[in-house]
């Protein structure tokens, strides 16, 4: 005898949907009529384990066994299922703070370091489990640069910035100059505009929070800006922070990645950390929406303490990022 679950799907207060979960399946009804079916990960055993969470035409759907999913609804008829991309965390404990009187020497290393770059992950022991395809890694690494300059009418080099820096101008100069800022390698954005309308000594000043991450900025002195003018920008933090996900296991030593969010440098180290999610570590539990966020919560590291690295308990996880 087969099981399966009834679950609403409340799309508004004069249009709602019955779904019918089983083995690997979801059969949608709509007045009292199958309008659609769809393949699932979740099997039998599990389908009563899945926790739900729904706003709109968008339901969340969390189990410690699969990779968190989004559930939509594309059209009246039409369903889609789809994994949700978790790019910034969270992760456990810190490689090198596990012990903190006998801190680990176990480092890794990324080929690779621009964002959306793909090449590998090269670990000095045995880290890596099939499992971690899809996992996240954090990597940090003392900044290569923590200032940028312009001198004169032109472009700047650009400079990643996380956490706090600061702007200022220097000199006697006329014109405009603009604070630029890139998210994600986007399109470049006016974030600041100084402007001197007459020649004279000005020095502006601004100090600002970059709470993103994958964020760069540069200083862009308008054509016709003063051979005088000066302006520096500086990152504070002299840490950079770069996140890759696992895309191919080759051994446990090496896997495939991509650059989620630009690393400082190729060369290995031992301060880093493991995404809390993955086959390997487990899934969110739970989940509910707290002031327009959806938050995560639950999951544990059952893996083998003789096969894998062995981390405390995943930690809540604050909002979906």
């Amino acid at each position: 005898m087969r099981t399966i679950r009834l679950l609403p799907f409340i799309y508004s207060s004069s249009i709602a949907y019955l779904i019918e979960i089983g083995d690997e399946y979801m059969r949608f009804f709509y007045d009292n009529e199958e309008i659609a079916v769809m393949e699932t990960p979740y099997a039998e055993e599990h389908i009563f384990q899945l926790h739900f969470q729904q706003i709109a035409d968008v339901m969340r759907i969390v189990h410690p066994s699969y990779a968190p999913r989004k559930l939509s609804r594309t059209s009246a008829e039409t369903f889609e299922l789809e994994i949700i991309d978790f790019r910034r965390g969270p992760f456990l404990t810190r490689n090198d703070l596990l012990d903190p009187d006998n801190p680990s020497t176990v480092t890794l290393a990324s080929s690779v370091t621009a964002a959306a770059a793909t090449g590998t992950l090269t670990a000095s022991s045995g880290v890596f489990l099939p499992g971690h395809v899809g996992a996240l890694f954090k990597l940090i690494h003392k900044r290569t640069t923590t200032q940028v300059s312009q001198s004169g009418p032109g472009t700047s080099a650009e400079l990643s910035v996380y956490g706090t820096a600061n702007f200022i101008t220097t000199g006697t100069w006329k014109g405009k100059v603009i604070l630029q800022r890139q998210e994600n390698d986007s399109a470049w954005e006016d974030y600041r505009t100084y402007e001197a309308l007459t020649s004279g000594a000005r020095n502006d000043s601004l100090a600002f929070t970059e709470k993103a991450e994958n964020v760069k900025y540069r200083i862009y002195a308008v054509a016709g800006m003063s051979s005088g003018f000066g302006a520096t920008l500086n990152a504070h933090n002299p840490n950079q922070e770069g996140i890759v996900r696992v895309t191919s296991y080759t051994s446990e030593y090496v896997v495939g990645i991509e650059v989620l969010s630009e690393l400082a440098s190729t060369d290995a180290t031992n301060r880093w950390a493991e995404g809390a999610w993955s086959d390997v570590r487990g899934w969110p539990t739970s989940l509910a929406f707290f002031e327009n966020r959806c938050c995560y919560a639950g999951g544990v590291s059952d893996v083998d303490p003789a096969t894998a690295l062995n981390y405390p308990e995943l930690q809540d996880m604050p909002e979906e990022v």
